[in-house]
């Protein structure tokens, strides 16, 4: 069947015939009768433009895709529009590429370096690899670069991620006078109150229970607490005591003054009064001549002096 065929005047020109064979003919017989056996055929689709796996990586990187681009396209609104990047520097990046740069710059001035992956810095700016990478090229090229990248390569293993620092002396001074919440040291002022003093000279009582830290110091402070807190407590029961002597004693002034009695008793309830006070507070009596008419009261009646 094969000699039916007959080669065309091109063929026999082309440089396929003119080239020879000078292969193994023994070889092609075999596989002409089917002796030799070859591959079978592959009739499915071909990725020819794809690319070749690195030696070290066993498939081509998936591409990874964010679960919620909503979120992820605030925190890149978020970024870009930031005040990390100077005006001057702003107008030559993108969005994306803006928000990238930003994740770098608070990295440096926290850190003074950026050392994240690649893919943590495009996750965290809510963009892509590609992104990130155009940034970085971009920042690092040029007359006057704001970047400068240090590969950490290591052979027969997975290299180390990236250091970015920032050279553009421009940015760094951008960074260092970033406008945001100014942290206030106010002067010391002089408290003349001596209740708040006092209080606040006090420990505080959620703290109590570690005596092992503060044995001596904190065990006086505590017995002088004591004691002010004892006072204050006798200085409310004896003004509850002179409240109640004034009250009793203003209601028998009432009556007195119902009852019409004389003039000298509303004075002896007075006296009463006062000298019940003055036992109170702990003061010396008085001089009776400096008292009044009265000159002696006792627990059922009043006396009148001669």
């Amino acid at each position: 069947m094969a000699d039916s065929f007959a080669p065309s005047a091109a063929l026999l020109r082309s440089s396929i015939v003119a080239r020879g064979w000078t292969g193994d003919g023994e070889l092609a017989h075999a596989y002409e009768t089917g002796k030799a056996h070859t591959w079978r055929a592959f009739h499915g689709p071909r990725n020819v433009g794809g690319r070749r796996p690195g030696r070290f990586i066993e498939k081509d990187r998936l591409r990874v895709a964010s679960p919620d681009r909503d979120a992820s396209r605030r925190r890149k609104r978020s970024w870009a529009g930031s005040s990390r990047l100077p005006k001057e520097m702003r107008e030559e990046f993108t969005e994306g590429e803006r928000a990238a740069l930003s994740i770098v710059a608070e990295q440096v001035k926290r850190n003074g370096l950026c050392d994240l992956p690649i893919d943590k810095i495009a996750a965290l700016a809510g963009v892509s690899r590609t992104t990130c990478q155009n940034a970085f090229r971009k920042a690092r090229s040029g007359a006057s670069p704001y970047i400068a990248i240090q590969e950490r390569p290591r052979p027969g293993r997975k290299n180390l991620t990236n250091i970015i620092r920032i050279v553009s002396q421009e940015w760094k001074r951008w960074l260092k006078n970033l406008i945001g919440f100014k942290k206030l040291n106010p002067s010391k002022t002089k408290n003349n109150n001596t209740t708040n003093n006092r209080r606040e000279e006090r420990p505080k009582e959620a703290f109590e229970w570690k005596r092992w830290r503060q044995p001596d110091d904190f065990a006086s402070q505590r017995q002088d607490d004591g004691n002010v807190r004892h006072e204050c407590h006798e200085l409310h029961e004896r003004l509850d005591r002179e409240r109640e002597v004034r009250e009793r004693l203003e209601h028998e002034l009432s009556e007195v003054r119902e009852m019409g009695r004389d003039p000298n008793y509303a004075a002896a309830v007075r006296q009463r009064q006062a000298r019940a006070i003055r036992n109170l507070r702990g003061e010396p009596e008085l001089d009776p001549e400096d008292s009044g008419p009265i000159v002696d009261i006792d627990r059922d009646g009043y006396r009148f002096a001669d």
